[in-house]
């Protein structure tokens, strides 16, 4: 993937809660690599749901059991707070019903490579892309 991320804009900001150390080592070094700044070493809900209170995130990364709850839990926590109320979201796992109809949830099955998560990451950063474009401006000659 070329360059994904505005030279000039402030880099967006990943939240990443991954218990095994494995997975939370792809997962910032593949977010660094198209430009992202992570916080890294949370590996609670609770502690990504502090987090995410204090600042806005690009994307939120989370296993599917973290050490203190489920992310099904983690995501509930994480919607009822406004700072992540529209943050997507990415399940390192299987879990398949954990968001319902929630089209901001990715979820990716194991095992887990690096080229699935820049795809997933790369499909965020379009939806996001268009929907926060401003509309185009329709000139009349």
């Amino acid at each position: 993937m070329a360059a994904a991320l505005d030279q000039n804009a402030s880099p967006p900001l990943a939240l990443v809660a991954v218990t095994n150390s494995a997975l939370r080592v792809l997962c910032r070094e593949t977010l660094q690599d198209i430009g992202f700044t992570v916080t890294n070493g949370l590996d609670s809900g609770t502690s990504v749901v502090t987090d995410a209170r204090e600042r806005h995130a690009d994307v939120i990364i989370l296993s599917e059991q973290l050490s203190d709850v489920p992310a099904s839990e983690a995501i509930k926590w994480l919607r009822s707070n406004r700072m992540s109320a529209t943050s997507p979201i990415i399940i390192l796992g299987g879990l398949n019903n954990v968001g319902g109809d929630d089209h901001r949830l990715t979820v990716l099955p194991r095992p887990i490579t690096r080229t699935q998560l820049r795809d997933a990451l790369a499909q965020i950063l379009v939806a996001s892309r268009t929907h926060l474009a401003p509309p185009p401006i329709h000139r009349s000659h």
